[in-house]
């Protein structure tokens, strides 16, 4: 597989959050395409902590989430301010771009019904 870079964001402004994307796969790479999503204040740009306390929404989303990305031969970490995880080394170009679209797909179904902030 050639040099990949994806960089997409996606915003809720009614739940006030935005979620950046960027899938990255270096010319010869010896593993899979690697990825980070991170939730962000639309208004700010600032991190949201995935946490209870600064959001009981991501909190409750990240580790489903994480397990769902599975799906998507991602094995993935919920870190403090974002999900980081790296695709099977496997994964043809045209299934990172499927499943980057699911991935996308996925925290759209889930946020585009918040019609207020979803953190503190």
């Amino acid at each position: 597989m050639s040099n990949i870079s994806i960089n997409a964001e996606l915003h809720f402004p009614l739940a006030g959050i935005t979620f950046k994307i960027e899938v990255g796969l270096p010319e010869g790479a010896s593993q899979g395409a690697s990825i980070t999503i991170s939730p962000v204040d639309s208004a700010s740009g600032e991190p949201i902590p995935i946490r209870d306390d600064s959001s009981a929404v991501l909190a409750d989303f990240a580790p489903a989430f994480n397990r769902w990305l599975r799906r998507c031969t991602i094995t993935g970490t919920v870190e403090e301010t974002r999900i980081t995880g790296a695709f099977h080394q496997d994964v043809d170009l045209e299934r990172l771009l499927r499943y980057t679209a699911d991935i996308c797909d996925m925290i759209t179904q889930r946020f585009s019904l918040y019609q207020e902030k979803v953190f503190a």
